[in-house]
């Protein structure tokens, strides 16, 4: 027995798996740039980069760590709708994530029945400025400066 759509099924239609890669769509980083940075800023720890931009989207060598992409390793970031609002993501515990710390080192990945232990909080302009110098610097003055202001 045969189904309606068998007719349209051949072997010459199958992609091969090295082709695979070539035939997915994936936007050049200008289209990505030009498009979400002024909607979107996706913030990460320093030396995991995809660029370095000012809070005005424009790159500079001493600008502040950005994906262009939100990707596991993004601890913060700046959405506009018709204004702006700030994301910090917190552990299970309710904190600041904080990279560097070595005891929770692997558990902001964990997924437990589908659900992830860290989520994103909205937070203040000032707290949100403190956080992302803190992934710029690396100095945990700036993380405790932040968790002060988010409480």
């Amino acid at each position: 027995m045969s189904d309606i759509y068998s007719a349209f099924r051949t072997k010459s239609d199958r992609i091969k798996l090295s082709e695979a890669d070539e035939a997915i769509y994936r936007p050049r980083d200008e289209e990505v740039k030009s498009e979400n940075y002024i909607r979107e800023m996706y913030f990460t720890f320093s030396g995991g980069e995809d660029s370095r931009v000012t809070l005005n989207g424009e790159e500079h060598s001493e600008g502040y760590p950005v994906l262009y992409y939100e990707e596991n390793n993004c601890y913060a970031k700046r959405v506009f709708t018709t204004q702006y609002k700030y994301y910090i993501k917190r552990g299970p515990r309710g904190t600041l994530l904080n990279p560097l710390d070595m005891y929770d080192e692997g558990k902001y990945t964990k997924v437990a029945h589908g659900l992830s232990n860290v989520k994103y909080s909205e937070v203040n302009k000032k707290a949100f400025m403190h956080y992302i110098t803190f992934l710029k610097t690396k100095n945990l003055a700036h993380l405790r400066n932040a968790e002060r202001e988010a409480i």
